[in-house]
C-alpha cells in the first residue's frame, strides 16, 4: 500500500492511501493512521523527480529485470 504522509508526529503517521496493496484491499483516498514500526519501505520524491529510499521497490524492479534474462 502506498500512503501520502500528511503528518508524522512521534511514532504515529497519518495520511491518505494513494495505491492499493497487491490484493486490492483498502480504498484510495481513505484516511489511514498507523505506527512507524509498520513501515516496510519509504520513498521521498524531490520536485525534480529524484528519489531517496524505495529500496524494496528498486529490488523488485531488479528482480523483474533479471527474470527476463532467463526467458
Amino acid at each position: 500500500m502506498v500512503i501520502l504522509v500528511e503528518r508524522w508526529q512521534g511514532s504515529r503517521i497519518s495520511g491518505r492511501i494513494l495505491r492499493l496493496d497487491p490484493n486490492g484491499r483498502a480504498t484510495p483516498g481513505s484516511a489511514v493512521e498507523f505506527e512507524e514500526a509498520a513501515v516496510l519501505d519509504w520513498v521521498l520524491v524531490q520536485p525534480n523527480g529524484a528519489e531517496e529510499g524505495n529500496y524494496l521497490g528498486k529490488f523488485l524492479d531488479l528482480e523483474d529485470r533479471l527474470a527476463t534474462l532467463h526467458d
